[in-house]
């Protein structure tokens, strides 16, 4: 294949990114769904019964403070602890 242009390579890139994207999203769909999210979600239970460990994160687009647990990483939008 030759591409005449940055632009033009630039452009392969990006098509072909967006590709393995696509192709690995496909790949972990089944894995995500029925192992990883339901555990993931258990985990998370087991960190909130213990107390999450929030630290702030960032703003929201409507200016809401938005916080992620530092031990399990769920996020939650929350007023300041």
């Amino acid at each position: 294949m030759s591409y005449d242009s940055y632009k033009a390579v630039a452009k392969a890139v990006r098509v072909l990114e967006l590709e393995r994207k696509t192709a690995i999203a496909e790949l972990m769909r089944d894995f995500d769904s029925n192992y990883y999210y339901p555990n993931l979600r258990e985990i998370q239970g087991e960190c909130s019964k213990l107390g999450h460990k929030w630290s702030f994160s960032h703003l929201g687009p409507l200016n809401e403070p938005w916080y992620y647990c530092k031990i399990c990483f769920t996020k939650s939008v929350r007023d300041h602890d």
